[in-house]
């Protein structure tokens, strides 16, 4: 339950966002497919009970697609906290749907989807609740313009390294190379729209 004691630490080290024009709304969005994964539901909505987050925290349980994608147009950023994931897939959906992603500081999302560093920063990376919490604060408090850029930069990052053109692309280029034939071009005639989906809680 890593993801609500960051909302219980950013609550708590910034209370300008539990209530008022800075309220922070934390937005639980994910599927319920049988008895066990309800459970795991009714136990989050306990614990943020005990840990006081009943009026930041939102559960959308097996929301249709349109809403998921509403719900990302509308989201400043998004929280990634599995440990060691392969790849990372919710976080690429955060950043398609120009959503800031902090995600953990681990495998994929460290290795090969979010740059930290420089002037091509597209989001934040952690691991304590405590760094969590502060580098959600951080991208919360981004001057209007900064926040656009790193929204831009992560969405056309993900479309360029992340799209169906981007894997056919390199794909090809893979093939022709293992073959030691000239190169194709691709024929996707254009780079497809984004999708977004949703996060996970570790």
């Amino acid at each position: 339950m890593l993801q609500l004691e960051v909302l219980r630490q950013l609550l708590d080290k910034h209370p300008e966002y539990r209530e008022g024009s800075q309220k922070v709304y934390f937005v639980l969005v994910g599927g319920c497919r049988n008895a066990d994964d309800q459970s795991i539901v009714d136990g989050l909505r306990r614990r943020c009970g005990e840990l006081g987050l009943e009026e930041n925290t939102r559960f959308v349980v097996n929301a249709p697609y349109a809403e998921v994608v509403s719900l990302l147009s509308r989201a400043s950023v998004g929280l990634h906290t599995m440990t060691n994931e392969h790849f990372g897939i919710s976080v690429v959906e955060f950043m398609a749907a120009g959503v800031i992603p902090v995600a953990h500081n681990s495998a994929g999302p460290k290795m090969d989807i979010v740059t930290v560093d420089g002037t091509e920063k597209t989001g934040y990376l952690a691991t304590t609740a405590n760094e969590y919490a502060e580098r959600v604060s951080e991208a919360l408090r981004l001057g209007g313009d900064a926040s656009v850029q790193m929204r831009l930069r992560a969405r056309r990052a993900a479309l360029d390294r992340f799209s169906v053109a981007a894997f056919q692309d390199h794909f090809v280029r893979s093939i022709a190379k293992a073959n030691q034939q000239p190169l194709r071009p691709s024929t996707a005639a254009q780079r497809p729209t984004a999708t977004a989906g949703s996060a996970k809680e570790d």
